[in-house]
């Protein structure tokens, strides 16, 4: 079942700087800022991604409608997932439906990144798979959420501490300027980077050390372009800049008007290594306020 998989694997090399980046970078997006010296980072593309094998049913609406209600369930849970491609090491999900005169299901199995089954999921009380094709309904939706629910303890790594000298707490706000549902799909995809790298996070603005906010641009070059910039800012408590992440890159023209989906998780993938930079700093400079006042 497992060879059905498609795979591929495309690793990218990224240049960052404590709490910077430079350099030409190939997509999604490269990254640019004034620094000079850098070391490499190796980000594999799509690296965290889970790879959906949504069942073939009679219904090819129900097929869709189905795949797409599970990628969008998982992205809103900081899960990014993919139904056409991955890479070899990529968890997958395959589904395998069953109809009966009294109803239908699909089960779910998890495999992880060495290909063992992690878990699985059931849904036995559908009244048809056909009937996952209608999206006014929201069934498919429904299915999607329950599936993600009794699958997440899975998807969701231990994270061990990026920096475990300083546990300091950060703030992701809410992303400006993106087209579409970009603002909300960046904020989530910058909780979930920060998640993976066990950096800390509040809800609470004013309890916390770091402030990541995600600026956006967006400019039609011409009908079949579209120019994409992300400024990640990274402020104090105080509102005082402590380091930012400059992204751009160029993209058919309209695709990210409406939903960017794994655009975001890999826009988002480089923030961590510079967010936990710039906590170092921010500690940095506390402890030298500190010996000053002894």
């Amino acid at each position: 079942m497992l060879c059905k998989r498609l795979l591929r694997a495309v690793a990218i090399g990224i240049a960052i700087l404590g709490i910077a980046a430079c350099g030409p970078v190939p997509k999604p997006f490269k990254q640019t800022d004034s620094q000079k010296h850098a070391i490499d980072l190796v980000r594999p593309d799509q690296a965290r991604s889970l790879m959906i094998a949504v069942p073939e049913m009679e219904s090819a609406e129900a097929t869709t409608q189905l795949g797409l209600s599970l990628q969008q369930a998982f992205e809103r849970a900081g899960i990014p997932a993919t139904l056409d491609h991955g890479r070899a090491d990529s968890p997958l999900l395959i589904g395998s439906p069953w109809e009966t005169d009294s109803g239908a299901g699909i089960r779910w199995e998890l495999f992880n990144s060495d290909s063992e089954l992690e878990t699985v999921a059931v849904v036995d009380d559908l009244p048809s798979t056909a009937s996952l094709a209608d999206a006014s309904t929201g069934l498919a939706d429904a299915v999607a959420e329950r599936v993600v629910g009794e699958l997440l303890p899975s998807l969701r790594p231990t994270a061990g501490r990026l920096h475990p000298a300083f546990d300091p707490s950060v703030y992701v706000a809410s992303a400006t300027g993106a087209p579409g549902d970009g603002n909300e799909a960046l904020e989530r995809a910058a909780v979930a980077a920060l998640d993976r790298a066990g950096i800390r996070r509040t809800d609470d603005r004013e309890s916390a050390d770091l402030i990541l906010h995600a600026v956006v641009k967006v400019v039609s070059l011409d009908d079949d372009t579209d120019a994409v910039r992300i400024r990640w800012l990274m402020e104090d408590a105080t509102g005082g800049s402590v380091g930012r992440l400059t992204q751009q890159n160029l993209v058919a023209a309209g695709s990210l008007h409406k939903r960017w989906g794994l655009a975001a998780f890999d826009a988002a993938e480089a923030i961590a290594e510079p967010v936990g930079d710039a906590l170092l700093t921010l500690n940095s400079s506390s402890a030298s306020e500190e010996n000053k006042n002894q």
